[in-house]
């Protein structure tokens, strides 16, 4: 298991569920800690000892406020979003005029916030006056595996 601040690794963290008592679900115990009590998301990989990957996201915060986004030709609405797209790809965040977003290299118009998406994970918080907000986390890949 990975974070942005920890490594650690953990024997077996499958359980044995259904009939055939297949191992598909991993249980883990997380307490943030130090740097990562302060942070919105956490950012987890699993690698398998025969090589297979997975990952997952642990959020700390959920949004408040509904928000669309334009990821990947196709529109995500939520309090939270998560857009997964290729690096480089341009992303459009819509916003209302009075809203403000989260420090960032971004576009930003009364209605709109654009985004190009870097390589490392990133994520953007769109506060409305009322203090509500939305939050958006960005994963960029560079290619699809095709293996």
């Amino acid at each position: 298991m990975k974070t942005s601040h920890r490594e650690s690794v953990i024997e077996a963290p499958f359980v044995k569920k259904g009939l055939r008592k297949i191992k598909t679900e991993a249980k883990l115990q997380y307490k943030p800690v130090d740097l990562e009590s302060g942070s919105l998301w956490n950012f987890t990989a699993l690698d398998e000892k025969r090589g297979e990957h997975s990952w997952g996201l642990f959020t700390h915060e959920q949004g408040t406020k509904d928000c669309r986004v334009a990821c990947n030709g196709t529109t995500l609405k939520g309090n939270t979003v998560i857009c997964q797209t290729k690096v480089g790809l341009k992303v459009r965040v819509y916003k209302d005029k009075d809203d403000e977003v989260s420090k960032g290299d971004y576009s930003i118009t009364d209605s709109t916030v654009d985004y190009i998406v870097p390589k490392d994970n990133s994520n953007m918080v769109i506060m409305g006056s009322d203090h509500k907000y939305c939050v958006v986390y960005f994963f960029g890949y560079e290619r699809i595996p095709l293996e």
